[in-house]
């Protein structure tokens, strides 16, 4: 299996290899929504677009394409396929459960018009960049993805993924500052649909405000994005909070078992500082991992 560490035991089982079945099928139902849409608009891959149609989440999943192309040369050269599974992964869960979810709307819109080819033309590209970093070790669905995908259409290609040559990616294809903000906007939805499960509140359910605290830079990000993030969020309104203490409170409690082995009668004056030390000076002494001896006169 391509995503086994050759040093480890080779593990056998169902689970296994339902995990792998489950790549495929993202990657299958990705190559699948493209073409069905494509088809039907009658989408031609030959033609270039203008750049500036790209929309901001186009230009982050081709950078992020791209990166993951790097990344792909240097671990096929350092002989690590397993480490490109994870990768590849990663990657497929930005494109499927990010990228086509929040542009949908544009290959469903009825008008051809360029933002539509913009996505066509972009989803095509990924697709076969993909399939051809991906096609030594997943050969079979990669080649048929690879040939149906310019049948007909795209005579630029040679007949077999397994004849292209490996893509090539410059620094310039990568855009760092792009990709740190959408991802920065995915962590925000995804840590905010984590506290929306922890208090057992559906998605479907709005929400009156979301409060964020953050350094200048996430809230400047934040701020750019808000309409997305509250979309996907379904909230009304974002605020931004100034002191962390007005969203979390923290209490610092001794582990009297470990401590005890260690410390042993001198916990007591351990318990008693930490019931006498103010809650927040206790906060920032953890927070910056420093370290203090109260075992001692």
């Amino acid at each position: 299996m391509p995503n086994q560490n050759p040093e480890h035991n080779l593990l056998f089982g169902y689970a296994i290899a339902d995990e792998v079945r489950k790549q495929l099928i993202t990657l299958w139902n990705t190559y699948s929504f493209f073409v069905t849409y494509a088809n039907l608009d009658g989408f031609d891959p030959s033609i270039e677009i203008d750049k500036s149609t790209l929309t901001k989440s186009d230009r982050w999943i081709i950078s992020k394409t791209n990166k993951f192309i790097k990344t792909a040369e240097k671990i096929y050269s350092n002989y690590q396929v397993f480490h490109l599974m994870s990768e590849a992964t990663i990657f497929l869960d930005n494109l499927s459960n990010w990228y086509i979810r929040r542009n949908r709307r544009r290959f469903w819109k009825s008008e051809n018009d360029s933002d539509k080819t913009a996505a066509y033309s972009t989803l095509y590209q990924i697709l076969i960049n993909f399939v051809k970093v991906m096609a030594p070790v997943v050969p079979f669905v990669s080649d048929k993805i690879y040939t149906n995908l310019i049948s007909g259409r795209n005579k630029s290609e040679v007949d077999s993924v397994h004849l292209c040559d490996f893509p090539s990616v410059g620094e310039a294809d990568i855009d760092e500052e792009i990709i740190n903000e959408i991802d920065t906007v995915i962590q925000i939805v995804s840590l905010s649909r984590s506290a929306r499960n922890k208090a057992n509140i559906k998605i479907r359910q709005p929400l009156a405000e979301l409060a964020v605290y953050a350094d200048d830079n996430i809230q400047n990000i934040t701020k750019n994005n808000q309409n997305e993030i509250l979309e996907e969020l379904n909230i009304k309104t974002l605020k931004f909070v100034v002191n962390e203490s007005d969203l979390v409170q923290y209490n610092v409690k001794p582990d009297f078992p470990t401590l005890g082995k260690k410390y042993g009668k001198d916990i007591s004056r351990i318990t008693a500082y930490l019931n006498d030390v103010d809650n927040e000076k206790l906060v920032q002494i953890v927070k910056s991992w420093k370290i203090i001896n109260y075992t001692r006169d």
